[in-house]
This record gives structure tokens, sequence and C-alpha cells, in this order.
């Protein structure tokens, strides 16, 4: 679990002061609410937030996907590693190995299932992948999936993200069970 991050931390950090911080966080915690993510302001304790770990990848992804869009406006002719180097939360999670692998089982997942992706959704299953390698590389696992593994099973996309899951269970060294397996399942559906 994550540690509560105490007002002083962000005040300092942002230069901002505690009441710029409190709206702020109402606009953040309406927002992580679309997600099912819930803010938790405790005094003397700090801010954390709550919800479940596919919930955190889904707002993951679309904050990712909002900084990859402001990034695109504002776009300059610099070259791509250079202005991802300026996006906070991308960088977090960005890999090139994983970015490169991501792409591959992408590709693979395509020509299995005997689909095209539109570009959109191919960035948008590039990040989930990203995401959800770099979530489980810091000890972050789904463990209580609400959809039920069973019906999933029948859907072709279960075998694309078995291989997948296959495929990150070689790369990162870990054993992937059968929630992350239907969380990706859902993604590609």
């Amino acid at each position: 679990a994550q540690e509560p991050l105490k007002f002083f931390f962000f005040t300092s950090k942002f230069e901002i002061s505690e009441g710029t911080l409190s709206s702020d966080l109402e606009e953040v915690e309406k927002w992580m609410n679309t997600y099912g993510l819930s803010l938790v302001r405790r005094k003397g304790l700090g801010i954390y937030w709550t919800g479940s770990e596919q919930d955190y990848r889904q707002a993951a992804v679309a904050l990712i996907n909002m900084e990859l869009s402001q990034e695109a406006a504002d776009a300059s002719g610099s070259s791509n590693r250079d202005r991802h180097a300026d996006l906070p939360l991308f960088s977090l999670y960005y890999s090139e190995e994983i970015m490169s692998s991501t792409r591959d089982l992408i590709r693979s997942v395509e020509q299995n299932l005997k689909t095209r992706y539109t570009d959109n959704s191919f960035l948008r299953m590039s990040l989930i992948l990203l995401v959800t390698m770099k979530r489980m590389q810091m000890g972050f696992l789904i463990e209580d999936f609400v959809s039920d593994v069973e019906i999933l099973m029948r859907y072709p996309e279960y075998q694309a993200a078995t291989w997948i899951a296959s495929t990150m269970e070689v790369k990162l060294n870990v054993t992937i069970s059968p929630e992350e397996i239907a969380f990706v399942t859902m993604q590609l559906h």
C-alpha cells in the first residue's frame, strides 16, 4: 500500500497555499471518483487514495493519455524522446524495452484475433500494457477482479491475454494470476 503524503509535501513542492491545495484536491477528487477511486484526506495523517488496482490502472492510463494529448497540442518540432521526458506520469511508467514489447505484443494479438486496432485503440492498449507491466514490477497486483473469469475464458481475447501473460511472465519474472489475465482480456475485448 502507498503511504499517505502530508499537506506540507504538496504545498512546499508546488509552492502553493493550503487553501489552493484544498481547492485543487476537490477537483482531483471529482476526477478520481469517475474512475472509482477515492481521495482520502485525514488531518494529521495526510492524503492518500483508495480503490481497486484495476481502477487505478484505468486512471493512470487516462492521465498519461491526457499528458500525451496536451504534449501533442504543444509540440514544437522537438523529438519524441525529448518531449516525453517532460511528461511526469508517462516518464514514471515509460521504459523503451517495455514499450517495444507492448507494441510487439499488440501486433501479435491483432494477427491472432484477425483484427486491426485503430491508432487510438493501439495507443490505449500500449499504455494499458505499459502501466500493467510497470505496476506488476512495483508489486501492485490485481487480486479482486470484479468480472467473472469463467465467462471471460470463452472469448478469443482470453486466449490472446493468456499468451500476453505468458510473455510478460518471462519478461518480468513474475507469476500472472487469472485476475490479471481477465483484466487484460477486458481491455482487448
